[in-house]
């Protein structure tokens, strides 16, 4: 059976740690725990929230959460939040918790905290050239490794936006269409005026990318399915992902078409996926 994700931004403070520990049970210890701040400034000063203070927020948020699991009265007194010897019911199904994937992007720290921490890595593939998204990844796995890890005991699940038809040039055409106004949204989005200085991000940049190079590069999926076999291959080698998660809904494209690229992703795509030949050829 398939495992379920749960994703858990910290501005949201309601009883998270028995909300899924309740699911993780119903599950049969299915649950997977993914944890990011998020990127919106808005998002937070509508909770009332600075998001200068977000990432550290996150981190003790996860902390209790954590704690709270362990079957135990937690007893906190951090910088965000105060727990007064609170003991959560039920505990989780999988012990010691369910796994915990944490969201980085651009932070080497951050991967290397992550793979310390014993983390699965979730991260998204569109904002960073993949020579340097493969850099990133190495720092993850020789932290795992260096923190005494098994090897081959993490998780890395990076999201890619992708478009598949049969037709290469009519899947890089719709892509190069929704992609753009994904991005388009996104700054405008980052645009709203909020209370607080913000700190000069280099997430800032997500919003000034040239749609038709990340196709190029690999960084935004869109083409045949032999085409997207190959970038997906080409891929997985440079960076080293373990899991891929394809977004095939995006800036505006019908169901219609996001439901195109699944049925071919699933009957063409994966099973040349699955034959051993390498890469027909090289991605440019």
């Amino acid at each position: 059976m398939p495992r379920l994700q749960y994703a858990y931004d910290s501005a949201r403070r309601h009883a998270v740690a028995e909300e899924l520990a309740m699911l993780d049970l119903m599950s049969g210890g299915r649950l997977d725990f993914g944890v990011g701040r998020g990127s919106e400034p808005y998002d937070y000063e509508a909770f009332g929230l600075d998001y200068t203070d977000a990432q550290a927020r996150t981190l003790e948020a996860l902390e209790i959460v954590l704690a709270a699991w362990s079957g135990h009265p937690v007893k906190h007194s951090g910088t965000h939040f105060q727990v007064p010897g609170v003991q959560v019911w039920p505990r989780p199904e999988q012990r010691p918790h369910p796994p915990v994937w944490f969201s980085c992007l651009s932070n080497p720290e951050s991967f290397e905290w992550t793979a310390r921490k014993g983390y699965n890595l979730l991260s998204l593939g569109f904002p960073t050239p993949v020579a340097r998204f493969a850099e990133l990844a190495r720092v993850y796995r020789q932290a795992w490794s260096d923190a005494g890890f098994a090897p081959d005991g993490y998780q890395f699940g990076t999201l890619y936006h992708t478009v598949v038809c049969e037709r290469g040039d009519r899947a890089r055409e719709l892509a190069i269409g929704a992609f753009s106004r994904f991005l388009g949204q996104l700054k405008e989005s980052r645009q709203r005026p909020t209370r607080f200085v913000l700190p000069l991000r280099g997430s800032g940049l997500l919003t000034d990318q040239d749609v038709p190079s990340l196709i190029d590069e690999g960084r935004l999926i869109a083409g045949n399915p032999q085409e997207v076999a190959d970038t997906l291959r080409y891929l997985q080698a440079e960076v080293g992902f373990t899991q891929v998660d394809m977004m095939f809904q995006l800036g505006g494209l019908s169901f219609e078409v996001a439901q195109e690229s699944m049925q071919l992703v699933a009957h063409e795509v994966m099973p040349l996926l699955r034959a051993p030949e390498a890469l027909a050829e090289p991605l440019r």
